[in-house]
């Protein structure tokens, strides 16, 4: 009943059920990083320069 629900709200708010963040270059490298290529988190952590809040998103674990 609750998984019917949240999908019908994914389905019509374009809320994103399992995830706390917009960001499309996260969605991208996240699971390149899961698998091994650490270089594409570092780059992606290296795009954030100045830019604190995206900064902390992209290193928290997820």
């Amino acid at each position: 009943m609750i998984r019917t629900v949240l999908d019908l709200l994914d389905k019509t708010s374009r809320m994103q059920v399992g995830r706390a963040w917009e960001d499309p270059a996260l969605d991208q490298a996240l699971p390149r990083v899961k698998a091994g290529r650490l270089t594409d988190g570092l780059e992606l952590i290296r795009q954030t320069q100045g830019g604190n809040e995206l900064r902390a998103l992209r290193v928290e674990r997820p």
